[in-house]
């Protein structure tokens, strides 16, 4: 599949921002919490954000101590092996955080099976024993979610039921579960999380090295790259910026505005008075669009 072919760098500085800005906000609506500044994004092969994991980002947010789960993904940061082992971190991570959200999100359980559907099909054009592990493992785990089933290595098989966590972990619990994962099946303990540890992997660990592609999307704690002296999205609203410059980021994160600038003026200055003077509204339905609206007032 291309997806799996188009390096995200295509993507333009412009767009990239844009894909993150996009992403923070499908974390927000999952946490339920606008104030937040996310520590990690999802984003698919070719660089875009993506809808289903950036809401368990959220979700990971909203029900469990972060900090805690983040502490161990900075751990496998720099390892050799480390960005394997967070996927497969993720993948556990996915599966307890969509039974705590379901209930309370049905959505998501379309998402979902949308998701497990373009994993499925990414990984159509691929020999699955020529996919790294951790993507047999997320494959197997996707399609399962779809009520199907494939046989797995004995070995793979009992990591994948040990990565399925059940929802009722607490995030320590969680972060012990995962310690005893790296432990049992990478031979890491305690500091060893950033050494290599190739050299002690069995053999249906192989390639693990050689990770040039990933199915679905994958959760990154990296930032955009930026220009020297250029703000984050978030020093755009908290820095030094214009009422316009403002409004334009708002629109980027949630859609564009329903109405025209000068309706939006009219319905402040009704709206934003005594301890609300000087807030800025916003009214979307979370249509994006690459044109710019009409700034006169419709009669």
């Amino acid at each position: 599949m291309c997806a799996l072919k188009r390096a995200r760098g295509e993507l333009s500085e412009v767009e990239r921002e844009r894909q993150q800005r996009r992403a923070t906000n499908l974390i927000w609506n999952a946490a339920g919490d606008y104030g937040l500044h996310p520590e990690s994004r999802a984003y698919d092969p070719e660089g875009y954000a993506d809808v289903y994991m950036n809401s368990i980002v959220g979700a990971v947010y909203k029900y469990y101590d972060y900090p805690t789960i983040k502490k161990l993904l900075d751990g496998m940061e720099n390892a050799a092996q480390g960005e394997t082992w967070q996927d497969l971190f993720w993948t556990g991570l996915e599966n307890c955080a969509y039974q705590r959200a379901v209930a309370e999100r049905p959505a998501l359980r379309l998402l979902r099976r949308g998701y497990a559907r373009t994993v499925m099909a990414q990984a159509e054009d691929y020999n699955e024993n020529d996919l790294p592990m951790a993507d047999r493992i997320k494959l197997e785990h996707y399609r399962r979610a779809l009520g199907g089933r494939h046989e797995l290595a004995p070995r793979e098989e009992k990591l994948l039921e040990a990565l399925e966590f059940p929802p009722e972990l607490t995030s320590e619990q969680l972060v012990e579960r995962m310690r005893a994962i790296l432990k049992d099946y990478f031979g890491v303990t305690g500091g060893m999380l950033r050494h290599d540890t190739l050299a002690k992997l069995p053999q249906f660990m192989g390639g693990l090295g050689r990770r040039r592609s990933f199915l679905g999307a994958r959760v990154s704690s990296k930032e955009v790259k930026r220009k020297p002296g250029k703000l984050s999205p978030i020093g755009r609203i908290t820095g030094d910026k214009t009422p316009e410059q403002l409004r334009s980021y708002v629109a980027d994160c949630f859609g564009e505005s329903m109405y025209s600038r000068g309706d939006v003026t009219n319905i402040e200055d009704r709206l934003c008075r005594d301890r609300h003077a000087g807030c800025m509204l916003h009214f979307t339905r979370g249509e994006f669009s690459a044109e710019p609206r009409d700034a006169e007032v419709r009669l």
